[in-house]
């Protein structure tokens, strides 16, 4: 010990030496013997003793230490007592009065604990609790606590055991356990239990899933949840992941085995397994290298949506491998699909072992322009229906320039050459052989890119709008009967391609014939932080292309109408409608409304869509709205709801209902679901569902 100035601040001391400062010191030098009165602050490397009174016995190695005494651990935890005897490395002894802060709201008392080790505190009739103090009730007890005739606290695990643990509600007891342990609240990952759900469902009874986490290295976990049902019996669903030095993987799958059943909910056969497998890993290489795939696979359409795993209707598997640079890059992927709709036939279902892209922007300018260069190529097969391979290569040109009036011009210019062959199965030549064929061409493009801004400044409102004209000049035609279709199929005019001088996604299908695309784009900010912005626009070609199907809205001389319009009057609402108008009475081909808005009591998710006619021709006319809301009524209470409804067949197609409260070491979710979608064996079912999480006893990782 050597005495210090009171202002001189604390500071870890080096192993075997201790910094002590206080108001008032004094040492019997005969019996060896030091006392520290007022303020009295000890330093023993990164462990710091504060109290009112201090005694340490030189001789023994004891130190004592009374009044308000605190102690700061390492691992950043608090303890308090009224008195403490410690041994002069403060790691072992006696604390009377003991309380200790674990992080959080989380504290752990006795009357008296033992510490050890400088690892172990064993403590006597203890209580934990995350809970503040209620005051408003008379006895002050907290929402819930641990009460134990023995507790252990393992600093170096960070773990809590109970002995003859009783869990007390409002300082009623609900539960005992002979033994109970969990991770104290400074533990990001620890094997054991986490929070189960318990719920009913029409489809699957009552039903509980119990998931365990299970830390197998500090870059690897898993967790295995069975779900247990009282109508389809045991379902395993379980997740690993694993972080390596340049990437990750992480796979979740879950199977049963259950009696197949037709559309009447009949059995048909025996028991066969059911189940499914997502994953994705990503790794980075060397030279700018990274690898990856993502996995979506499952044994039937209708498994996903019966057991609530997903409602997804089409999955993707995928390799992939790219190189990206600055102004290069390169692109390997290969695609498997797996259709879950009625309707999807798996012969006809594309695979794709190949999709190469390379793109890159030369260093050196043309013409005081950028050059680009692009290639691609496609292999894409099916188990029974037409093949394709598809080379192609684009080179581009492309020069900005502002001029004088601010106006800002862009030139471009762009040369693609295509060469495809196909092999189609099931068209026959009359010789019996499948019917191949080859398919080039080359498709020149020259156009101009006008705009217009203009903008007024001030303090109040800024604003801007800005009119743009685009010109293209191309040959008419370039799409040859035979040539097939693969990435266009689903294809949508609306306002993110109307300056596009390809409006056809992918490759396959080419936008020809001269045409101008024209709009008007403006927005505006407030100081507040509000915002508004909009665009419309049209487009014009001088004769009509029947390229496009008439519920694109392009097929004439003069398209549709599209735009859209955001409006946000205060940060937290937004607004938005995107549109499309028909080009003679102005009425609405497609119309989107959504409306957001996070207030302090209120969230609200509100979407509208009204299609005239689905433009894949698969639906027919559609019109849905989505409404998503969460109210927080009263103290730490909310309502949680929302729908989906077919407005245009007036039939409801999911809606739920949630309560749910939440505070410092509590929360509890009661939410009632109900689907009335049918699909073969995956009839229209309820689901209620409950969750209470006891916060820092193994509610999540």
């Amino acid at each position: 010990f050597r005495n210090a100035p009171l202002d001189a601040p604390a500071r870890a001391e080096p192993e075997g030496r201790v910094l002590l400062q206080a108001d008032e010191m004094s040492v019997d030098e005969a019996a060896r013997i030091w006392r520290a009165r007022g303020r009295v602050e000890a330093v023993y490397a990164d462990r710091v003793l504060l109290a009112d009174d201090l005694t340490y016995y030189e001789e023994t190695g004891l130190v004592i230490a009374e009044g308000r005494v605190a102690i700061l651990e390492p691992t950043g935890e608090v303890l308090l007592a009224d008195r403490v005897e410690l041994t002069d490395d403060l790691r072992n002894g006696v604390i009377e009065g003991f309380a200790a802060l674990l992080g959080g709201d989380a504290k752990l008392a006795a009357r008296r604990a033992v510490r050890r080790d400088g690892r172990y505190i064993e403590i006597s009739n203890a209580v934990y609790s995350p809970c503040k103090t209620c005051r408003d009730r008379a006895d002050g007890e907290p929402m819930w606590q641990i009460k134990a005739e023995r507790v252990i606290h393992d600093a170096e695990v960070r773990e809590i055991s109970y002995k003859n643990a009783r869990l007390e509600v409002y300082g009623v007891p609900v539960v005992y356990t002979p033994y109970f342990s969990h991770p104290d609240p400074s533990v990001e990952r620890l094997s054991g239990l986490l929070t189960p759900d318990i719920g009913s469902d029409t489809e699957l009874g009552t039903f509980v899933e119990i998931p365990y986490y299970h830390v197998i290295a500090p870059n690897i976990d898993a967790t295995i949840s069975p779900l247990i049902t009282s109508s389809e019996g045991l379902v395993m669903k379980g997740e690993y992941r694993h972080l390596f030095w340049n990437g990750g993987l992480r796979v979740d799958a879950s199977g049963t085995f259950a009696d197949e059943l037709n559309d009447q909910q009949e059995a048909v056969g025996g028991n066969r397994f059911r189940g499914h497998i997502f994953g994705e890993t990503a790794f980075d290489l060397r030279d700018h290298w990274t690898v990856g795939s993502q996995v979506e696979l499952t044994t039937d359409d209708t498994y996903m949506r019966r057991y609530n795993i997903s409602s997804d209707d089409r999955l993707t598997s995928r390799l992939f491998a790219d190189r990206i640079l600055s102004r290069t890059a390169l692109t390997y992927d290969a695609y498997f699909f797996q259709g879950l709709r009625d309707e999807d036939d798996p012969g006809q279902t594309p695979f794709i072992p190949a999709k190469i892209d390379f793109a890159t922007t030369l260093d050196r300018r043309v013409a005081g322009g950028e050059v680009s260069v692009d290639g691609s190529l496609l292999l894409l097969e099916r188990p029974e229906g037409p093949d394709t391979r598809r080379l192609s290569a684009t080179l581009g040109w492309e020069r900005g320039t502002i001029l004088p009036q601010g106006q800002i011009a862009t030139v471009f210019g762009q040369l693609r050459t295509d060469l495809y062959m196909t092999n189609d199965a099931g068209a026959l030549t009359s010789s019996g052989d499948s019917k191949s064929s080859i398919i080039s061409r080359a498709l020149p493009l020259a156009g101009v890119e006008l705009r217009w801004p203009f903008i007024r400044p001030g303090r109040d409102l800024r604003a801007s709008i800005e009119p743009i004209a685009q010109i293209i000049l191309s040959p008419y035609g370039g799409n040859p009967e035979d040539l097939p279709d693969e990435d266009a199929v689903s294809f949508e005019f609306d306002d993110t391609n109307l300056f596009s001088i390809n409006k056809f996604p992918g490759l396959d299908s080419w936008e020809g014939g001269p045409r101008a695309n024209v709009g008007i784009e403006g927005r505006a900010y407030l100081p507040a932080g509000g915002s508004a912005s909009f665009l419309i626009g049209q487009t014009f070609r001088l004769r009509a292309d029947t390229t496009f199907a008439p519920q694109t809205g392009l097929n004439s001389t003069r398209s549709d109408y599209v735009g859209r319009l955001v409006v946000s009057p205060v940060p937290e609402i937004d607004f938005f409608h995107r549109f499309r108008l028909d080009r003679n009475n102005l009425s609405y081909e497609r119309a989107e409304l959504g409306f957001t808005a996070r207030l302090p009591d209120v969230d609200l998710d509100l979407s509208y869509v009204n299609l005239d006619d689905d433009v894949d021709l698969e639906f027919g006319r559609r019109q849905e709205v989505n409404v998503a809301a969460r109210v927080r009524f009263w103290d730490n209470w909310s309502l949680i709801g929302g729908l989906r409804r077919d407005l245009e067949n007036d039939n409801m197609i999911t809606n739920n209902a949630g309560l749910f409260y939440e505070n410092e070491c509590l929360s509890f979710e009661i939410a009632y679901r109900r689907r009335y979608t049918r699909d073969r064996d995956f009839e229209p079912s309820t689901s209620i569902v409950a969750r209470i999480d006891l916060k820092t006893l193994g509610n999540g990782r």
